[in-house]
């Protein structure tokens, strides 16, 4: 869906070098420092409400997904617009 075509050291029109080296430093404050942090807070939910907590976030997704596809069935220029902006 991007396009950095002309753009200083851009790769196949898709992306570009110094996106790429800000997503990798990006991803490497995620791993080190993030998520470690997020693994300590998760570790104190108790084992019954985990499972809970788990089956309530799947039928969110699940019932988001639907309703997301119900509108792309009924208003399919979203989609349009999506794909071509310019629409």
């Amino acid at each position: 869906m991007w396009n950095y075509d002309g753009y200083f050291l851009e790769i196949l029109n898709y992306t570009t070098v110094p996106i790429l080296i800000g997503w990798g430093i990006l991803g490497t404050i995620y791993v080190f420092l993030v998520q470690p942090f997020l693994s300590k807070i998760i570790s104190f939910i108790p084992k019954k409400i985990e499972k809970k907590l788990a089956l309530l976030i799947v039928c969110y997704l699940l019932i988001d997904f639907t309703f997301s596809v119900i509108n792309l069935a009924y208003n399919p220029e979203i989609l349009y617009k999506m794909v071509d902006p310019s629409l």
